[in-house]
């Protein structure tokens, strides 16, 4: 399956993937807060596993988003800051 195909039904818009990033946080590490590059119209995140402490998502520095896996969010991330707090326990 191809990974666009995957996000197809809740991401109804036609859209053309011009590069993926996809990222493992182990203890200790999370992403600092950053907007995307302009040319990123939309920012898709999905969690892949559970099992971990830490590491919610966290959109313009106030909202904290605890993601289970499966679970999948989309927005502008040229637009809306976020990052992840970092990881107290296990892998994300």
């Amino acid at each position: 399956m191809k990974i666009l195909e995957f996000f197809s039904p809740p991401v109804p818009w036609k859209f053309n993937e011009r590069w993926m990033n996809i990222n493992e946080y182990n203890i200790g590490e999370g992403l600092a807060h950053h907007r995307d590059a302009k040319a990123s119209n939309y920012t898709i995140i999905s969690a892949l596993n559970d099992g971990y402490t830490g590491g919610r998502f966290v959109i313009e520095k106030k909202t904290y988003i605890e993601l289970n896996k499966g679970d999948v969010i989309c927005f502008d991330g040229s637009k809306v800051s976020h990052g992840v707090e970092p990881i107290g326990k296990g892998k994300r």
